[in-house]
């Protein structure tokens, strides 16, 4: 009896002996990760996904889009649903789900390319996310003007309360971000890893990511309001050819006279 006893306690002690040392503390809490949320993402889909958001919202059929300013400015005109012809489409509750938006979905994503690509010496990764980054921030001053630039998407970092930037600050840190990205990609190795398929413009080549948006090759259109500072002008300019202004990679910045108006992983 009394070995019996013994014997069953022992298999319970080994019992417990194997279940302790198979548990790994490291792991434990892995039952809790849902695989249908993941907290990193590789950087090609991460950029398609703000490729089509960004699109969508500055050319798609929303408020924002081609279609949207030219009822707001009454080129055309409504029959049945005359809201934003009539103004009535310009309130806070119309517009802040785009500013804000902009900023949490295709910017952050756009941004998450750029930290990748920066950290890991990839141009042909975070050179065309900075094209298609400072476009979308054209449309954002655009339409609201003085927006957080400088200090946006920047909350991983802790700031969670971004200044506001001058547009005319946001357009010349445009330029020098357009500037930086051809520039990188110019000089991009044979061996550089490309987006791909990943990118839904040029496949990941880096001529079509090279040229700036035409948007963003002219002069830029901020309001009278920024009074007498003369705006930055990007000219098409030859490759190569002599000029009295500094060529960058075909393009070259000058000053006008007059003035107008998630993480990823590797």
């Amino acid at each position: 009896m009394m070995t019996s006893r013994m014997l069953r306690l022992s298999g319970i002690a080994a019992l417990i002996a194997l279940g302790v040392g198979a548990c790994n503390s490291d792991t434990l809490t892995d039952v809790n990760q849902d695989p249908n949320n993941p907290t990193s993402a590789p950087p090609g889909p991460v950029f398609t996904s703000a490729a089509r958001l960004a699109m969508g919202r500055w050319l798609g059929g929303g408020a924002m889009d081609l279609r949207g300013p030219e009822f707001t400015v009454q080129h055309l005109a409504e029959v049945q649903y005359p809201d934003e012809d009539a103004y009535r489409r310009l309130g806070p509750g119309d517009t802040d789900g785009d500013f804000i938006n902009a900023y949490t979905q295709e910017l952050k994503n756009l941004q998450a390319v750029v930290d990748v690509g920066k950290s890991e010496n990839e141009p042909l990764l975070w050179g065309p996310a900075q094209v298609l980054r400072s476009l979308v921030f054209s449309y954002v001053t655009d339409v609201w003007g003085d927006v957080p630039y400088s200090e946006a998407l920047r909350g991983d970092s802790g700031v969670i309360t971004p200044a506001y930037d001058a547009q005319k600050d946001i357009y010349t840190g445009l330029f020098a971000d357009l500037d930086q990205a051809t520039t990188a990609m110019a000089a991009a190795p044979a061996t550089a890893i490309k987006l791909g398929a990943a990118d839904p413009f040029f496949s990941g080549g880096a001529a079509g990511w090279q040229r700036p948006p035409p948007r963003l090759s002219s002069t830029p259109p901020w309001p009278r309001r920024e009074g007498s500072s003369p705006p930055m002008r990007r000219t098409p300019i030859s490759p190569g050819r002599a000029t009295g202004s500094t060529t960058i990679r075909g393009w070259s910045t000058s000053a006008r006279a007059t003035t107008t108006g998630c993480r990823i992983r590797s």
